[in-house]
């Protein structure tokens, strides 16, 4: 049998006299094998691959930290906004983004802005994994910067054995649309690649 496979022994509604890992996952999903019905080695095996999914996971809490991170700290509320909007759509939405993104980005006066996006920055910054800090942009009437606190660096620390590869395509991204976190150039480069974003653009 290959690696990650085993005797059929549990699963009568299964075609097949061997299964994998992801097949035994998709019928314990749907009822059809129950947990207690599994062979140790099998058990274990799907412990294994559902810690490495959780591990594995980009979720808009980790995609908070994993940005500020990845950038050090973020000068502008404005500036952090159109960053994570760049990184949500090229990296993690690419695929959907005509649907749905994870933050609902939506157009406004300054370009692409996300309630949501906020809320986890607010939540963020509530569970002591981020701190604000006075950073003036005068075009934009910004006064808040973001960078990690001590406990947010350890969360990021933690991270990144899952997604280092995540934090460098992050850091290629802002080097090529924000060199020097521009935000007039960020905000340029989504309106010129991200047009459906500039509508209601004031600026």
């Amino acid at each position: 049998m290959a690696e990650g496979e085993f005797r059929n022994t549990f699963a009568p509604d299964y075609d097949g006299e061997t299964i994998g890992v992801e097949a035994v996952i998709e019928e314990l999903r749907h009822g059809m094998v129950r947990e207690g019905d599994l062979p140790a080695e099998v058990h274990d095996a799907v412990a294994t691959e559902l810690e490495r999914r959780e591990r594995e996971l980009i979720s808009p809490e980790r995609a908070v930290i994993l940005l500020i991170g990845a950038m050090g700290e973020v000068r502008g509320t404005s500036l952090l906004h159109k960053c994570a909007f760049l990184v949500d759509v090229e990296m993690y939405s690419r695929e959907s983004r005509d649907i749905y993104t994870m933050f609902g980005w939506k157009p406004h006066r300054h370009g692409p802005h996300s309630e949501w996006f906020g809320r986890y920055v607010d939540e963020a910054v509530r569970d002591g994994l981020v701190e604000e800090f006075p950073a003036l942009q005068q075009d934009f009437g910004d006064s808040a910067g973001y960078r990690l606190t001590g406990t947010g660096k350890k969360e990021f620390a933690a991270l990144l054995e899952a997604f280092t590869n995540d934090v460098k395509k992050i850091r290629e991204i802002m080097a090529k649309a924000a060199p020097g976190q521009s935000l007039d150039r960020l905000i340029s480069y989504i309106y010129k690649h991200y047009p459906e974003h500039a509508h209601k653009n004031v600026i």
